[in-house]
C-alpha cells in the first residue's frame, strides 16, 4: 500500500515539472550555475530597434529640470523623460529671464525666452531662441549627453547683440569644425532663404571640406553635430540680415571653417 503511494507521488511528481517548467533544459545556465536574465543581462545583448534612436548603451538617462526666474519668482519645470516624439516647449516672459536647463539628458527641447535682456543655460539637444534683447546663452556639452543621440539643436543667433559660450566637459571630442551653408525652402508660394553655421565636434583635426555629404553634412561617423546656429533668414521680400561673425566662444580647437555658400 505504501509502495502505490509511493509510485502515485512520483507520476504526480512527473506531470507538475512537465507543466511548470522544473527541470535540466527548461532554463538557460551558464558555467557558473546562474540563471541569466534575458531581458538585462549584458552578455545576451539586444538588437536596437532603429525606429526608436536607441541612445549609446552608456547613455544614463535622467529628469530634466529648467528653472526660469524673473523678478526673483522662480517656477521650475521638470521632464522625465527624454523621449516625446515632439519637443516640448518652455517659455520666458518679456522681461529679464534667467532660464537655468540640466544639460545632462540630451532632452530635444524649445526654450523661447521671449523679449528681455535674458541669461540662459542649457544642454546638448537644446534649441534656443532668445528674443529680442541682448541675450547670454551658456551651451554645456557632457558626454553623457551626447551619448543620448538626441538630434543636435538650433540657436537662433540672427541678433549681433547675442552671445554663446559653448563649453565642453573633459573627455568629450577635442576639435571643433564648423560648415556654413544656406536653404532654400518654399511655403506657401513665398520663398524663405535661410542662413547658418553647423557646428561639429571629433577628434580628427583633418576633416574638411572633402569629407561632407551632397547636402553639406559630416557624417555621423566621422563628426558630431553639436547645434546649428542660424544667423539669418528673409525672403525674397523681405532679405535677410545676415550676423556675418556671431559672437560664438568655445573651450576647444576649431580645426576649420567651411563656406558651402562660395562652392
Amino acid at each position: 500500500m505504501y509502495f502505490d503511494y509511493l509510485i502515485m507521488a512520483f507520476v504526480g511528481y512527473g506531470i507538475i515539472d512537465a507543466f511548470m517548467g522544473y527541470g535540466d533544459e527548461s532554463d538557460p545556465i551558464d558555467e557558473t550555475g546562474a540563471v541569466p536574465d534575458t531581458e538585462t543581462d549584458p552578455d545576451l545583448g539586444e538588437t536596437p530597434d532603429p525606429d526608436k534612436g536607441d541612445s549609446d548603451p552608456d547613455y544614463v538617462s535622467g529628469p530634466t529640470t529648467i528653472l526660469t526666474t524673473t523678478n526673483g519668482e522662480t517656477s521650475t519645470t521638470t521632464f522625465d523623460d527624454v523621449d516625446f516624439g515632439v519637443a516640448p516647449t518652455v517659455l520666458g516672459t518679456d522681461e529679464r529671464d534667467q532660464i537655468d536647463a540640466s544639460d545632462d539628458t540630451g532632452l530635444e527641447i524649445n526654450i523661447e525666452a521671449g523679449a528681455g535682456d535674458d541669461n540662459i543655460s542649457f544642454g546638448f539637444g537644446a534649441s534656443v531662441d532668445g528674443g529680442e534683447g541682448v541675450d547670454v546663452l551658456a551651451l554645456s556639452v557632457t558626454g553623457n549627453a551626447l551619448a543620448s543621440n538626441s538630434d543636435a539643436g538650433t540657436i537662433d543667433l540672427t541678433d549681433s547683440d547675442d552671445a554663446l559660450v559653448v563649453n565642453f566637459e573633459d573627455g568629450t571630442p577635442e576639435f571643433v569644425h564648423a560648415v556654413r551653408g544656406q536653404t532654400i525652402t518654399e511655403v506657401d508660394g513665398v520663398t524663405i532663404q535661410t542662413d547658418w553655421i553647423d557646428y561639429y565636434v571629433s577628434d580628427n583635426a583633418d576633416l574638411g571640406a572633402d569629407n561632407l555629404d551632397a547636402d553639406n553634412l559630416f557624417a555621423a561617423t566621422d563628426a558630431t553635430r553639436v547645434f546649428r546656429a542660424t544667423i539669418g533668414e528673409g525672403t525674397d521680400d523681405f532679405p535677410a540680415d545676415i550676423n556675418e561673425t556671431p559672437t560664438v566662444q568655445f573651450n576647444r580647437t576649431i580645426a576649420i571653417m567651411v563656406d558651402t555658400t562660395d562652392f
